[in-house]
């Protein structure tokens, strides 16, 4: 009654333990566990906001406006939360409507032209930085380092009633606006 990823999740541990007792100590002459096939993962999920609960969504950040340019960054740019919470304004170029995501999930640095109303919430917020904090456009607000938006967001779902929505899932919802309006899928 597990589930897959839990069950490999499961044989990765114990082969860890197994692997330390051929190579560290020598109890064992080879792992049992490397000639398990893993199980498949089907963690497929596909989520996106409608028209409705975006507006709702946006709504409700009004009380909480860091968290509101983080999410609106996201739904324009299709970023993921840890490349917009830890960009530094050396990052932007806002002259040209460019934006360079230098620590990007796989380890390339992805640069992106920025639309209109990304660039206006940058220029606000670039205009609204307050004097001595880092060099990050979203700042932790009472310590240093970055925002962390990792509570604050599921809280605000809950608020407004979007169930099933992770942050992760404004991907889907920027790439499904941006197949609507005609823009083709590129790597």
């Amino acid at each position: 009654s597990r589930s897959a990823s839990t069950i490999n999740c499961y044989v990765s541990g114990i082969s860890s333990v197994l692997q330390a007792c051929v190579e560290l100590w020598g109890w064992l002459e080879s792992n049992p566990c490397r000639y398990l096939r893993r199980l498949p993962l089907n963690n497929a999920r596909v989520r996106f906001l409608s028209a409705e609960e975006q507006l709702r969504l946006l709504a409700a950040c009004c009380s909480d406006q860091n968290l509101k340019d983080v999410v609106l960054l996201a739904l324009l740019t299709g970023a993921r939360r840890g490349e917009i919470c830890e960009l530094r304004w050396r990052d932007m170029d806002l002259k040209d409507s460019l934006v360079t995501f230098p620590n990007t999930k796989n380890g390339e640095t992805r640069t992106i032209p920025l639309a209109q109303e990304a660039l206006d919430l940058l220029r606000r917020r670039l205009l609204e930085r307050r004097p001595g904090k880092e060099d990050r456009v979203f700042p932790a607000e009472k310590s240093e380092g970055p925002i962390d938006v990792s509570h604050r967001f599921p809280r605000l779902c809950l608020l407004t009633g979007i169930q099933d929505f992770r942050f992760h899932d404004l991907r889907h919802s920027a790439a499904s606006a941006l197949a609507g309006a005609g823009v083709s899928e590129t790597k």
